[in-house]
Protein backbone atom coordinates (compact mmCIF):
# COMPACT_ATOMS: atom_id res chain seq x y z
CA UNK A 1 0.00 0.00 0.00
CA UNK A 2 1.51 3.36 -1.03
CA UNK A 3 0.97 6.59 0.84
CA UNK A 4 -1.09 9.22 -0.92
CA UNK A 5 0.93 12.41 -1.28
CA UNK A 6 -0.59 15.50 0.35
CA UNK A 7 -2.40 17.78 -2.05
CA UNK A 8 -0.33 20.63 -3.45
CA UNK A 9 -1.37 24.15 -2.59
CA UNK A 10 -2.27 26.35 -5.51
CA UNK A 11 -0.39 29.60 -6.05
CA UNK A 12 -3.39 31.60 -4.83
CA UNK A 13 -3.63 29.67 -1.57
CA UNK A 14 0.12 29.92 -1.03
CA UNK A 15 -0.04 33.69 -1.56
CA UNK A 16 -2.89 34.06 0.94
CA UNK A 17 -1.03 31.98 3.53
CA UNK A 18 2.09 34.12 3.08
CA UNK A 19 -0.02 37.26 3.56
CA UNK A 20 -1.54 35.88 6.77
CA UNK A 21 1.90 34.82 7.98
CA UNK A 22 3.33 38.29 7.43
CA UNK A 23 0.34 39.86 9.17
CA UNK A 24 0.88 37.55 12.17
CA UNK A 25 4.59 38.33 12.25
CA UNK A 26 4.07 42.11 12.16
CA UNK A 27 0.91 42.49 14.25
CA UNK A 28 -0.03 39.20 15.86
CA UNK A 29 -3.74 38.43 16.12
CA UNK A 30 -4.58 42.12 15.64
CA UNK A 31 -2.65 42.13 12.36
CA UNK A 32 -4.47 39.03 11.10
CA UNK A 33 -7.83 40.60 12.04
CA UNK A 34 -6.92 43.75 10.13
CA UNK A 35 -6.03 41.79 6.99
CA UNK A 36 -9.17 39.64 7.29
CA UNK A 37 -11.46 42.63 7.68
CA UNK A 38 -9.82 44.37 4.72
CA UNK A 39 -10.44 41.27 2.62
CA UNK A 40 -14.06 41.07 3.80
CA UNK A 41 -14.60 44.74 2.90
CA UNK A 42 -13.16 44.11 -0.57
CA UNK A 43 -15.30 41.03 -1.20
CA UNK A 44 -18.52 42.66 0.03
CA UNK A 45 -17.84 45.70 -2.13
CA UNK A 46 -16.76 44.02 -5.37
CA UNK A 47 -19.15 41.06 -5.32
CA UNK A 48 -22.22 42.46 -3.60
CA UNK A 49 -21.82 46.23 -3.90
CA UNK A 50 -22.07 46.64 -0.10
CA UNK A 51 -19.91 49.19 1.71
CA UNK A 52 -18.53 48.22 5.10
CA UNK A 53 -17.10 51.16 7.08
CA UNK A 54 -13.39 51.50 7.67
CA UNK A 55 -12.21 50.00 10.97
CA UNK A 56 -12.33 52.31 13.96
CA UNK A 57 -8.93 52.38 15.62
CA UNK A 58 -8.80 53.92 19.07
CA UNK A 59 -5.98 56.40 18.66
CA UNK A 60 -3.79 57.20 21.67
CA UNK A 61 -3.88 60.81 20.45
CA UNK A 62 -7.57 60.97 21.44
CA UNK A 63 -6.70 60.48 25.08
CA UNK A 64 -7.07 63.52 27.34
CA UNK A 65 -5.03 61.82 30.07
CA UNK A 66 -1.76 63.29 31.30
CA UNK A 67 1.64 62.11 30.08
CA UNK A 68 5.20 62.74 31.21
CA UNK A 69 6.64 65.88 29.61
CA UNK A 70 10.11 67.26 30.38
CA UNK A 71 10.02 70.60 32.24
CA UNK A 72 10.73 73.77 30.29
CA UNK A 73 11.46 77.42 31.04
CA UNK A 74 10.17 78.70 27.68
CA UNK A 75 7.83 81.61 28.29
CA UNK A 76 4.56 81.49 26.34
CA UNK A 77 2.14 84.41 26.20
CA UNK A 78 -1.52 83.36 25.97
CA UNK A 79 -3.51 86.00 24.07
CA UNK A 80 -7.22 86.29 24.96
CA UNK A 81 -9.46 89.01 23.49
CA UNK A 82 -12.64 89.33 25.58
CA UNK A 83 -15.97 90.84 24.56
CA UNK A 84 -19.00 90.10 26.73
CA UNK A 85 -18.86 86.29 26.96
CA UNK A 86 -21.12 84.47 29.47
CA UNK A 87 -19.59 84.56 32.95
CA UNK A 88 -19.29 80.79 33.31
CA UNK A 89 -17.46 80.19 30.03
CA UNK A 90 -15.06 83.10 30.65
CA UNK A 91 -14.22 81.68 34.06
CA UNK A 92 -13.64 78.24 32.53
CA UNK A 93 -11.40 79.75 29.85
CA UNK A 94 -9.22 81.70 32.30
CA UNK A 95 -9.13 78.83 34.79
CA UNK A 96 -7.81 76.51 32.07
CA UNK A 97 -4.76 78.75 31.74
CA UNK A 98 -4.12 78.97 35.47
CA UNK A 99 -4.37 75.16 35.62
CA UNK A 100 -1.46 74.65 33.20
CA UNK A 101 1.25 72.25 34.37
CA UNK A 102 3.77 74.44 32.53
CA UNK A 103 4.74 77.26 34.89
CA UNK A 104 6.29 79.72 32.48
CA UNK A 105 3.32 81.51 30.96
CA UNK A 106 1.66 84.88 31.02
CA UNK A 107 -2.01 85.51 30.30
CA UNK A 108 -2.44 88.67 28.23
CA UNK A 109 -6.11 89.70 28.20
CA UNK A 110 -7.73 92.59 26.37
CA UNK A 111 -11.22 93.55 27.52
CA UNK A 112 -12.57 94.75 24.19
CA UNK A 113 -15.19 97.27 25.29
CA UNK A 114 -17.32 94.79 27.26
CA UNK A 115 -20.49 96.19 28.75
CA UNK A 116 -21.12 93.41 31.27
CA UNK A 117 -20.38 94.08 34.93
CA UNK A 118 -19.86 90.32 35.38
CA UNK A 119 -17.04 90.39 32.84
CA UNK A 120 -15.37 93.28 34.70
CA UNK A 121 -15.67 91.33 37.94
CA UNK A 122 -14.28 88.07 36.57
CA UNK A 123 -11.30 89.76 34.89
CA UNK A 124 -10.46 91.73 38.05
CA UNK A 125 -10.70 88.55 40.13
CA UNK A 126 -8.27 86.64 37.92
CA UNK A 127 -5.89 89.59 37.69
CA UNK A 128 -5.68 89.53 41.49
CA UNK A 129 -5.34 85.74 41.61
CA UNK A 130 -2.04 85.51 39.74
CA UNK A 131 0.61 88.11 38.89
CA UNK A 132 1.11 86.41 35.51
CA UNK A 133 -2.31 87.72 34.39
CA UNK A 134 -1.94 90.99 32.45
CA UNK A 135 -5.08 92.97 31.68
CA UNK A 136 -5.58 95.88 29.32
CA UNK A 137 -8.91 97.53 28.52
CA UNK A 138 -10.26 99.30 25.46
CA UNK A 139 -13.16 101.68 25.99
CA UNK A 140 -14.42 101.00 22.46
CA UNK A 141 -14.66 97.65 20.75
CA UNK A 142 -11.66 97.14 18.48
CA UNK A 143 -12.80 93.78 17.10
CA UNK A 144 -11.00 90.49 17.59
CA UNK A 145 -7.88 91.50 15.64
CA UNK A 146 -7.49 94.91 17.28
CA UNK A 147 -8.08 93.49 20.75
CA UNK A 148 -5.65 90.62 20.17
CA UNK A 149 -2.99 93.03 18.93
CA UNK A 150 -3.48 95.22 22.01
CA UNK A 151 -3.18 92.15 24.25
CA UNK A 152 -0.05 91.07 22.38
CA UNK A 153 1.58 94.42 23.11
CA UNK A 154 1.69 93.36 26.77
CA UNK A 155 3.41 90.07 25.90
CA UNK A 156 7.05 89.25 26.65
CA UNK A 157 7.00 85.53 25.82
CA UNK A 158 8.97 83.82 23.07
CA UNK A 159 5.70 82.59 21.49
CA UNK A 160 2.13 83.83 21.40
CA UNK A 161 -0.68 81.27 21.83
CA UNK A 162 -4.16 82.40 20.80
CA UNK A 163 -7.16 81.41 22.93
CA UNK A 164 -10.76 82.51 22.36
CA UNK A 165 -12.66 83.80 25.41
CA UNK A 166 -15.12 80.90 25.42
CA UNK A 167 -12.69 78.02 24.80
CA UNK A 168 -10.37 76.00 27.03
CA UNK A 169 -6.86 74.59 27.00
CA UNK A 170 -5.92 71.08 28.07
CA UNK A 171 -3.87 71.35 31.31
CA UNK A 172 -0.76 70.15 29.47
CA UNK A 173 -1.25 72.30 26.37
CA UNK A 174 1.51 74.81 27.11
CA UNK A 175 3.84 72.09 28.38
CA UNK A 176 3.52 70.22 25.07
CA UNK A 177 3.98 73.41 23.07
CA UNK A 178 7.05 74.43 25.06
CA UNK A 179 8.51 70.93 24.71
CA UNK A 180 8.14 71.09 20.93
CA UNK A 181 9.76 74.54 20.79
CA UNK A 182 12.66 73.38 22.96
CA UNK A 183 13.25 70.48 20.60
CA UNK A 184 13.54 72.58 17.44
CA UNK A 185 14.85 76.15 17.46
CA UNK A 186 13.65 76.67 13.86
CA UNK A 187 9.94 76.43 14.74
CA UNK A 188 8.14 79.71 14.00
CA UNK A 189 4.53 78.55 13.67
CA UNK A 190 2.85 75.74 15.60
CA UNK A 191 -0.61 74.22 15.92
CA UNK A 192 -2.21 71.37 17.87
CA UNK A 193 -5.09 68.96 17.50
CA UNK A 194 -8.44 69.92 19.00
CA UNK A 195 -11.94 68.81 19.81
CA UNK A 196 -15.27 70.49 20.54
CA UNK A 197 -16.98 71.17 23.85
CA UNK A 198 -20.71 70.59 23.85
CA UNK A 199 -22.94 72.90 25.89
CA UNK A 200 -23.22 70.24 28.60
CA UNK A 201 -19.43 69.91 28.75
CA UNK A 202 -18.96 66.68 26.80
CA UNK A 203 -16.04 66.38 24.36
CA UNK A 204 -16.91 65.68 20.70
CA UNK A 205 -15.66 65.95 17.11
CA UNK A 206 -11.95 65.23 17.63
CA UNK A 207 -9.92 66.77 14.83
CA UNK A 208 -6.66 64.89 14.32
CA UNK A 209 -4.89 67.18 11.88
CA UNK A 210 -2.13 66.35 9.44
CA UNK A 211 1.39 67.69 9.85
CA UNK A 212 2.29 70.78 7.84
CA UNK A 213 0.27 70.54 4.62
CA UNK A 214 0.71 73.65 2.44
CA UNK A 215 -1.84 72.65 -0.20
CA UNK A 216 -4.43 71.83 2.45
CA UNK A 217 -3.89 75.31 3.93
CA UNK A 218 -4.66 76.75 0.50
CA UNK A 219 -8.00 74.92 0.65
CA UNK A 220 -9.16 75.75 4.18
CA UNK A 221 -7.86 77.04 7.51
CA UNK A 222 -7.17 73.57 8.86
CA UNK A 223 -4.69 74.67 11.56
CA UNK A 224 -7.42 76.38 13.62
CA UNK A 225 -6.47 75.95 17.32
CA UNK A 226 -4.25 76.16 19.25
CA UNK A 227 -2.35 78.44 16.89
CA UNK A 228 1.03 79.66 18.19
CA UNK A 229 3.49 82.01 16.49
CA UNK A 230 6.92 83.32 17.41
CA UNK A 231 6.33 86.78 18.89
CA UNK A 232 9.03 88.53 16.88
CA UNK A 233 7.67 87.07 13.64
CA UNK A 234 4.16 88.15 14.63
CA UNK A 235 5.45 91.70 14.95
CA UNK A 236 7.44 91.40 11.72
CA UNK A 237 4.36 90.53 9.61
CA UNK A 238 2.30 93.30 11.21
CA UNK A 239 0.19 91.28 13.65
CA UNK A 240 -3.47 90.55 12.96
CA UNK A 241 -5.31 92.65 10.38
CA UNK A 242 -8.77 93.96 11.38
CA UNK A 243 -10.04 93.86 7.79
CA UNK A 244 -9.91 90.07 8.04
CA UNK A 245 -11.83 89.77 11.32
CA UNK A 246 -13.57 86.42 11.54
CA UNK A 247 -10.72 84.75 9.64
CA UNK A 248 -7.86 86.73 11.14
CA UNK A 249 -6.09 83.51 12.14
CA UNK A 250 -6.25 82.20 8.57
CA UNK A 251 -4.85 85.46 7.24
CA UNK A 252 -2.06 85.29 9.81
CA UNK A 253 -1.17 81.69 8.95
CA UNK A 254 -1.10 82.49 5.22
CA UNK A 255 1.27 85.40 5.79
CA UNK A 256 3.53 83.66 8.31
CA UNK A 257 3.84 80.29 6.52
CA UNK A 258 5.98 81.52 3.58
CA UNK A 259 8.54 83.16 5.90
CA UNK A 260 8.50 80.64 8.77
CA UNK A 261 11.63 78.61 9.41
CA UNK A 262 9.61 75.54 10.38
CA UNK A 263 5.91 74.84 10.85
CA UNK A 264 5.20 72.24 13.52
CA UNK A 265 2.16 70.18 14.45
CA UNK A 266 1.70 68.76 17.95
CA UNK A 267 -0.35 65.58 17.35
CA UNK A 268 -2.38 65.70 20.53
CA UNK A 269 -5.77 67.21 21.45
CA UNK A 270 -4.82 70.24 23.51
CA UNK A 271 -7.56 72.74 22.66
CA UNK A 272 -11.28 72.51 23.35
CA UNK A 273 -13.47 74.67 21.07
CA UNK A 274 -16.81 75.42 22.72
CA UNK A 275 -20.01 75.04 20.68
CA UNK A 276 -21.81 78.20 21.75
CA UNK A 277 -24.93 79.30 19.86
CA UNK A 278 -23.94 81.20 16.72
CA UNK A 279 -20.31 80.07 16.83
CA UNK A 280 -18.36 78.55 13.93
CA UNK A 281 -17.71 75.55 16.20
CA UNK A 282 -21.39 74.70 15.92
CA UNK A 283 -21.75 75.56 12.22
CA UNK A 284 -19.15 76.70 9.65
CA UNK A 285 -21.74 78.95 7.98
CA UNK A 286 -22.73 80.69 11.22
CA UNK A 287 -20.59 83.73 10.34
CA UNK A 288 -20.87 84.66 6.64
CA UNK A 289 -18.50 87.60 7.15
CA UNK A 290 -15.83 85.14 8.28
CA UNK A 291 -16.20 83.12 5.08
CA UNK A 292 -15.84 86.30 3.03
CA UNK A 293 -12.73 87.28 4.96
CA UNK A 294 -11.15 83.85 4.50
CA UNK A 295 -11.56 84.01 0.74
CA UNK A 296 -10.11 87.52 0.58
CA UNK A 297 -7.13 86.38 2.64
CA UNK A 298 -6.49 83.44 0.34
CA UNK A 299 -6.89 85.55 -2.81
CA UNK A 300 -4.13 87.84 -1.56
CA UNK A 301 -1.87 84.91 -0.63
CA UNK A 302 -2.50 83.03 -3.90
CA UNK A 303 -1.45 86.04 -5.96
CA UNK A 304 2.09 85.73 -4.58
CA UNK A 305 2.51 81.99 -5.20
CA UNK A 306 4.82 80.52 -7.85
CA UNK A 307 3.08 80.56 -10.25
CA UNK A 308 0.33 82.97 -9.12
CA UNK A 309 -3.17 81.53 -8.76
CA UNK A 310 -6.75 82.70 -8.55
CA UNK A 311 -9.29 81.33 -6.07
CA UNK A 312 -12.60 79.57 -6.69
CA UNK A 313 -15.13 78.32 -4.16
CA UNK A 314 -14.66 74.74 -3.01
CA UNK A 315 -17.18 71.93 -2.66
CA UNK A 316 -18.19 72.79 0.93
CA UNK A 317 -18.61 76.16 2.70
CA UNK A 318 -15.33 77.75 3.72
CA UNK A 319 -13.18 75.64 1.38
CA UNK A 320 -11.47 76.77 -1.82
CA UNK A 321 -9.49 75.64 -4.84
CA UNK A 322 -6.62 77.34 -6.64
CA UNK A 323 -6.88 77.89 -10.38
CA UNK A 324 -4.19 78.68 -12.94
CA UNK A 325 -6.16 79.27 -16.13
CA UNK A 326 -3.18 80.96 -17.79
CA UNK A 327 -0.83 78.02 -17.18
CA UNK A 328 -1.87 75.25 -19.56
CA UNK A 329 1.35 73.69 -20.87
CA UNK A 330 1.40 70.69 -23.24
CA UNK A 331 0.55 67.47 -21.39
CA UNK A 332 1.07 63.85 -22.42
CA UNK A 333 -1.56 61.36 -21.30
CA UNK A 334 0.49 58.17 -20.93
CA UNK A 335 -1.93 55.24 -20.84
CA UNK A 336 -0.52 51.90 -19.68
CA UNK A 337 -2.48 49.06 -21.31
CA UNK A 338 -2.73 45.46 -22.42
CA UNK A 339 -5.92 46.37 -24.33
CA UNK A 340 -8.12 43.81 -22.55
CA UNK A 341 -11.84 43.13 -22.84
CA UNK A 342 -13.54 43.03 -19.44
CA UNK A 343 -16.92 42.81 -17.77
CA UNK A 344 -17.71 46.11 -16.06
CA UNK A 345 -20.74 46.58 -13.86
CA UNK A 346 -23.26 48.78 -15.61
CA UNK A 347 -21.25 48.77 -18.84
CA UNK A 348 -21.37 45.13 -19.84
CA UNK A 349 -18.44 43.54 -21.63
CA UNK A 350 -16.25 46.31 -23.03
CA UNK A 351 -12.78 46.95 -24.37
CA UNK A 352 -11.63 49.22 -21.56
CA UNK A 353 -8.95 51.12 -23.52
CA UNK A 354 -11.37 51.98 -26.30
CA UNK A 355 -13.93 53.10 -23.73
CA UNK A 356 -11.36 55.36 -22.07
CA UNK A 357 -10.08 56.84 -25.34
CA UNK A 358 -13.62 57.59 -26.40
CA UNK A 359 -14.38 59.41 -23.13
CA UNK A 360 -11.14 61.43 -23.38
CA UNK A 361 -11.98 62.54 -26.89
CA UNK A 362 -15.64 63.34 -26.17
CA UNK A 363 -15.35 65.01 -22.76
CA UNK A 364 -11.90 66.54 -22.16
CA UNK A 365 -11.63 70.32 -22.48
CA UNK A 366 -7.87 70.81 -21.93
CA UNK A 367 -6.46 72.83 -24.83
CA UNK A 368 -3.13 71.05 -25.35
CA UNK A 369 -2.94 67.35 -24.59
CA UNK A 370 -1.55 64.43 -26.56
CA UNK A 371 -2.31 60.75 -26.05
CA UNK A 372 0.43 58.14 -25.74
CA UNK A 373 -0.68 54.51 -25.50
CA UNK A 374 1.95 52.12 -24.12
CA UNK A 375 0.95 48.55 -24.97
CA UNK A 376 2.41 45.05 -24.96
CA UNK A 377 2.88 44.90 -28.72
CA UNK A 378 -0.77 44.50 -29.69
CA UNK A 379 -3.72 46.85 -30.12
CA UNK A 380 -7.14 45.87 -31.35
CA UNK A 381 -8.40 47.53 -34.54
CA UNK A 382 -11.03 49.34 -32.47
CA UNK A 383 -8.42 50.84 -30.14
CA UNK A 384 -6.11 51.69 -33.05
CA UNK A 385 -8.91 53.58 -34.77
CA UNK A 386 -9.82 55.53 -31.65
CA UNK A 387 -6.17 56.33 -30.95
CA UNK A 388 -5.83 57.68 -34.49
CA UNK A 389 -8.99 59.75 -34.01
CA UNK A 390 -7.42 61.26 -30.87
CA UNK A 391 -4.27 62.08 -32.86
CA UNK A 392 -2.35 59.91 -30.43
CA UNK A 393 0.84 57.90 -30.61
CA UNK A 394 1.70 54.37 -29.66
CA UNK A 395 4.75 52.80 -27.99
CA UNK A 396 5.09 49.05 -27.49
CA UNK A 397 7.01 47.23 -24.78
CA UNK A 398 6.85 43.60 -25.79
CA UNK A 399 7.86 40.93 -23.34
CA UNK A 400 9.03 37.44 -24.16
CA UNK A 401 6.85 34.45 -23.40
CA UNK A 402 7.27 33.36 -19.80
CA UNK A 403 8.54 36.76 -18.64
CA UNK A 404 6.44 38.05 -15.77
CA UNK A 405 4.46 41.27 -16.06
CA UNK A 406 6.22 44.23 -14.44
CA UNK A 407 4.12 47.38 -14.07
CA UNK A 408 7.06 49.50 -12.88
CA UNK A 409 9.10 48.60 -15.96
CA UNK A 410 6.22 49.56 -18.19
CA UNK A 411 5.78 52.91 -16.41
CA UNK A 412 9.49 53.67 -16.71
CA UNK A 413 9.38 52.81 -20.41
CA UNK A 414 6.34 55.07 -20.86
CA UNK A 415 7.97 58.04 -19.12
CA UNK A 416 11.09 57.52 -21.23
CA UNK A 417 8.93 57.93 -24.32
CA UNK A 418 7.23 61.14 -23.13
CA UNK A 419 8.41 64.31 -24.92
CA UNK A 420 6.55 66.98 -22.90
CA UNK A 421 7.67 68.18 -19.47
CA UNK A 422 4.24 67.46 -18.00
CA UNK A 423 2.57 64.07 -18.21
CA UNK A 424 -0.21 62.08 -16.58
CA UNK A 425 0.23 58.36 -15.92
CA UNK A 426 -3.07 56.59 -16.52
CA UNK A 427 -4.53 53.12 -16.25
CA UNK A 428 -6.59 51.96 -19.23
CA UNK A 429 -9.66 51.01 -17.15
CA UNK A 430 -10.79 54.60 -16.62
CA UNK A 431 -13.60 56.78 -17.89
CA UNK A 432 -13.71 60.58 -17.75
CA UNK A 433 -16.41 62.20 -15.57
CA UNK A 434 -15.38 65.85 -15.14
CA UNK A 435 -14.55 67.57 -18.47
CA UNK A 436 -11.87 69.73 -16.80
CA UNK A 437 -10.12 66.77 -15.19
CA UNK A 438 -6.78 67.61 -16.82
CA UNK A 439 -7.08 71.29 -15.90
CA UNK A 440 -7.78 70.29 -12.30
CA UNK A 441 -4.58 68.26 -12.19
CA UNK A 442 -2.51 70.96 -13.87
CA UNK A 443 -3.73 73.69 -11.51
CA UNK A 444 -1.29 72.12 -9.03
CA UNK A 445 1.12 70.12 -11.20
CA UNK A 446 2.60 73.34 -12.64
CA UNK A 447 4.04 74.26 -9.24
CA UNK A 448 7.82 73.64 -9.19
CA UNK A 449 8.06 71.18 -6.26
CA UNK A 450 5.09 68.92 -6.99
CA UNK A 451 5.85 65.32 -7.99
CA UNK A 452 2.35 63.90 -8.03
CA UNK A 453 -1.25 65.05 -8.32
CA UNK A 454 -4.07 62.52 -8.17
CA UNK A 455 -7.83 62.70 -8.51
CA UNK A 456 -11.06 61.39 -7.05
CA UNK A 457 -11.82 58.02 -8.64
CA UNK A 458 -15.05 56.05 -8.44
CA UNK A 459 -16.15 52.51 -9.02
CA UNK A 460 -18.83 52.01 -11.64
CA UNK A 461 -21.48 52.09 -8.87
CA UNK A 462 -20.36 55.53 -7.70
CA UNK A 463 -18.48 54.42 -4.59
CA UNK A 464 -15.00 55.79 -3.99
CA UNK A 465 -12.05 53.86 -5.37
CA UNK A 466 -9.40 56.50 -4.62
CA UNK A 467 -9.27 59.73 -2.61
CA UNK A 468 -5.63 59.53 -1.54
CA UNK A 469 -3.33 56.85 -0.15
CA UNK A 470 -2.29 56.51 3.50
CA UNK A 471 0.41 54.31 5.01
CA UNK A 472 -0.50 52.11 7.96
CA UNK A 473 1.23 49.27 9.82
CA UNK A 474 -0.56 46.72 7.63
CA UNK A 475 0.59 48.51 4.47
CA UNK A 476 -0.61 51.29 2.13
CA UNK A 477 -4.37 51.80 1.96
CA UNK A 478 -6.74 53.79 -0.23
CA UNK A 479 -8.41 56.00 2.34
CA UNK A 480 -12.24 55.98 2.23
CA UNK A 481 -12.07 53.02 -0.18
CA UNK A 482 -15.58 51.90 -1.15
CA UNK A 483 -17.37 54.71 0.67
CA UNK A 484 -20.40 56.17 -1.17
CA UNK A 485 -19.02 58.89 -3.42
CA UNK A 486 -21.44 61.58 -2.26
CA UNK A 487 -20.55 61.12 1.41
CA UNK A 488 -18.18 63.53 3.14
CA UNK A 489 -15.12 61.80 4.54
CA UNK A 490 -13.59 62.66 7.92
CA UNK A 491 -13.59 66.46 8.25
CA UNK A 492 -14.44 66.70 4.55
CA UNK A 493 -11.11 65.18 3.44
CA UNK A 494 -12.77 63.63 0.39
CA UNK A 495 -13.93 67.05 -0.82
CA UNK A 496 -10.86 69.28 -0.40
CA UNK A 497 -7.51 69.62 -2.11
CA UNK A 498 -4.96 68.33 0.38
CA UNK A 499 -1.64 66.58 0.78
CA UNK A 500 -1.40 62.81 1.24
CA UNK A 501 1.48 60.40 1.58
CA UNK A 502 0.73 59.13 -1.93
CA UNK A 503 -1.70 59.01 -4.82
CA UNK A 504 -2.34 56.06 -7.10
CA UNK A 505 -0.52 55.67 -10.41
CA UNK A 506 -3.91 55.05 -12.02
CA UNK A 507 -4.15 58.85 -12.36
CA UNK A 508 -0.86 60.54 -11.50
CA UNK A 509 0.23 63.90 -12.94
CA UNK A 510 3.94 64.62 -12.72
CA UNK A 511 6.89 66.12 -14.59
CA UNK A 512 10.00 64.76 -16.26
CA UNK A 513 12.08 66.92 -13.91
CA UNK A 514 10.50 65.37 -10.82
CA UNK A 515 10.76 61.88 -12.27
CA UNK A 516 14.46 62.36 -12.96
CA UNK A 517 15.21 63.78 -9.51
CA UNK A 518 13.10 61.30 -7.54
CA UNK A 519 14.10 58.34 -9.66
CA UNK A 520 12.07 55.83 -11.70
CA UNK A 521 9.53 53.37 -10.34
CA UNK A 522 11.33 50.57 -8.48
CA UNK A 523 11.18 47.53 -10.74
CA UNK A 524 11.67 45.17 -7.79
CA UNK A 525 8.13 46.27 -6.86
CA UNK A 526 6.76 44.77 -10.05
CA UNK A 527 3.08 44.70 -9.11
CA UNK A 528 2.28 46.52 -5.88
CA UNK A 529 3.13 49.71 -4.00
CA UNK A 530 5.50 51.03 -6.68
CA UNK A 531 3.46 54.22 -6.96
CA UNK A 532 3.42 54.71 -3.17
CA UNK A 533 7.16 54.05 -3.02
CA UNK A 534 7.72 56.75 -5.67
CA UNK A 535 5.60 59.24 -3.74
CA UNK A 536 7.38 58.63 -0.44
CA UNK A 537 10.74 59.07 -2.15
CA UNK A 538 9.40 62.32 -3.59
CA UNK A 539 8.53 63.60 -0.11
CA UNK A 540 12.06 62.72 1.04
CA UNK A 541 13.47 64.87 -1.78
CA UNK A 542 11.40 67.91 -0.93
CA UNK A 543 8.54 67.36 -3.39
CA UNK A 544 4.84 67.35 -2.53
CA UNK A 545 2.01 64.97 -3.34
CA UNK A 546 -1.49 66.40 -3.79
CA UNK A 547 -5.01 65.01 -4.04
CA UNK A 548 -7.70 67.03 -5.80
CA UNK A 549 -11.40 66.07 -5.71
CA UNK A 550 -12.05 68.17 -8.81
CA UNK A 551 -10.42 65.63 -11.13
CA UNK A 552 -13.09 62.92 -11.36
CA UNK A 553 -12.99 59.67 -13.30
CA UNK A 554 -14.42 56.19 -13.02
CA UNK A 555 -11.83 53.53 -12.28
CA UNK A 556 -13.03 50.01 -13.06
CA UNK A 557 -10.45 48.46 -10.74
CA UNK A 558 -9.15 45.03 -11.75
CA UNK A 559 -10.66 45.33 -15.22
CA UNK A 560 -7.13 45.19 -16.64
CA UNK A 561 -5.49 42.82 -14.18
CA UNK A 562 -7.51 40.50 -11.95
CA UNK A 563 -5.83 40.06 -8.56
CA UNK A 564 -7.32 39.66 -5.10
CA UNK A 565 -4.34 40.23 -2.80
CA UNK A 566 -1.02 42.11 -2.91
CA UNK A 567 2.20 40.27 -3.56
CA UNK A 568 3.41 39.25 -0.08
CA UNK A 569 7.13 39.62 -0.90
CA UNK A 570 6.57 43.12 -2.25
CA UNK A 571 4.45 44.02 0.78
CA UNK A 572 7.25 42.84 3.09
CA UNK A 573 9.83 44.83 1.11
CA UNK A 574 7.71 47.97 1.21
CA UNK A 575 7.02 47.70 4.95
CA UNK A 576 10.69 47.20 5.73
CA UNK A 577 11.73 50.15 3.54
CA UNK A 578 9.09 52.54 4.88
CA UNK A 579 8.75 51.40 8.49
CA UNK A 580 8.81 54.99 9.78
CA UNK A 581 5.86 56.00 7.58
CA UNK A 582 3.94 52.91 8.66
CA UNK A 583 4.38 53.91 12.30
CA UNK A 584 3.37 57.53 11.68
CA UNK A 585 1.80 58.81 8.48
CA UNK A 586 2.08 62.60 8.89
CA UNK A 587 -0.95 63.26 6.69
CA UNK A 588 -3.60 60.99 8.17
CA UNK A 589 -4.37 59.36 11.52
CA UNK A 590 -7.49 57.33 12.17
CA UNK A 591 -9.86 58.36 14.93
Amino acid sequence: MTDTPPPKLTGGVQSKLRTVGLAWRDGGLSGVRTVAYAKLRHVMLTRFGLYLPEPSIKSPHLSLEFRDIPPSSTLISVIVPVHDPPKQVLEACLASVLAQTHEYWELCVCDDGSSSAEVFSVLAEYQNKDPRVRLVRSDNSLGISGASNLAAQQATGLFLAFLDHDDELHPQALAEIAHAIDGDADIDLLYTDEDKLELRGDHSDPFLKPDWSPDYLHSVMYMLHCLCVRRELFKQVGGLRPEFDGSQDYDLALRVAPVAGRIHHVPRILYHWRKTPGSAAASPVAKPYALSASRRALIEAAASLDPPATVDEGLTPGTYRLRRHDRRPPVTLAIITGDPVSDVRGRGRIRVLSNFLRSIREKSTYPDYRVLVVDDGYLSPESEALLAACGGQRASLSRDEGVAFNFSRKVNFAVGTVETEHFVLLNDDLEVISPDWIESLMDYAVEPKVAGVGGRLYFANGNLQHAGVIVEPAGPTHVFYGMPGDRLGYYGFTHVVRNYAAVTAAVHASTLTAFQEVGPFDETLAHDFNDVDFCLRAWERGYRIIYTPFCELYHFEHASLTRTAPNPEELALFKERWRGWAEYDPFYRRV
